[in-house]
């Protein structure tokens, strides 16, 4: 199991009420016992890539995806790098990741090169 730190904690201007974010690599079984624990039934089958539990002022991120792991870690250094970092700016730059990733997913369509 691995986890980091993320969130305002992290990379921005924690308030007193702010929540502690962690993020953690947990195996796919792991994840179906720590769901099951805490009533998350409902989710279904297969187990998602990624799901946040709140326990108070922890918000306890769980992931049993490697890359999705990785990428939460890059996109927390990104912002820790430029910290202080506003919320809004944190949303931002997750979603421009998140397209960047998307955006990888596709197929390369190569141009028509015959004439």
């Amino acid at each position: 199991m691995h986890s980091f730190l993320t969130g305002s904690r992290a990379y921005g201007t924690p308030r007193p009420d702010s929540d502690i974010d962690l993020c953690t690599l947990v195996s796919y079984r792991d994840m179906r016992t720590i769901m099951e624990a805490c009533n998350q039934t409902d989710i279904g089958s297969p187990v998602p890539r990624s799901i946040s539990l709140k326990f108070g002022q922890l918000n306890l991120i769980l992931t049993c995806d490697p890359r999705s792991f990785a990428e939460w870690q890059v996109a927390t250094r990104d912002l820790w790098e430029a910290r202080p970092v506003t919320r809004d700016d944190a949303i931002e730059h997750f979603k421009k990741c998140e397209a960047v990733r998307e955006v990888a997913k596709k197929p390369l369509e190569l141009a028509n090169t015959t004439n």
